[in-house]
């Protein structure tokens, strides 16, 4: 997740694992990652997309989302529907209160640390 700066990001399999944590972290995501969400996170890799700024689609996606139809069932979103927020954001510079104010906007429903559907106590 975006908390996690020492990664070595030039290596490819520390960039894919760092975007499937945050992606897994964000509510109506999959319990557990897919065949197809590793290639992408290797694909957005391989075509140079900067992880932080993945990283703050992936939150930006889902804070539009949720906000949208605040009140109405969701499915879950696979890592690929997230395309267009990667996209949108890829050569965006991105202010670090920002993605602090998404994190802060999604806190009840990120699942940090603890998989999902656990619960800490």
């Amino acid at each position: 997740m975006i908390s996690r700066r020492w990664w070595d990001v030039s290596c490819e399999e520390n960039y894919v694992g760092a975007t499937l944590e945050t992606y897994l972290s964000l509510p109506q995501t999959p319990d557990s990652v897919q065949c197809e969400d590793r290639s992408f996170a290797s694909d957005l890799y391989r075509q140079g997309y900067e992880l932080y700024n993945v990283e703050a689609a992936l939150l930006v996606g889902s804070v539009r989302r949720i906000f949208s139809k605040p009140h109405s069932y969701q499915s879950r979103m696979t890592l690929k529907e997230f395309a267009s927020y990667i996209e949108e954001l890829r050569d965006e510079r991105i202010e670090l209160e920002y993605v602090r104010y998404l994190r802060h906007l999604l806190s009840p429903v990120l699942h940090l640390g603890a998989p999902k559907g656990s619960s800490k106590g």
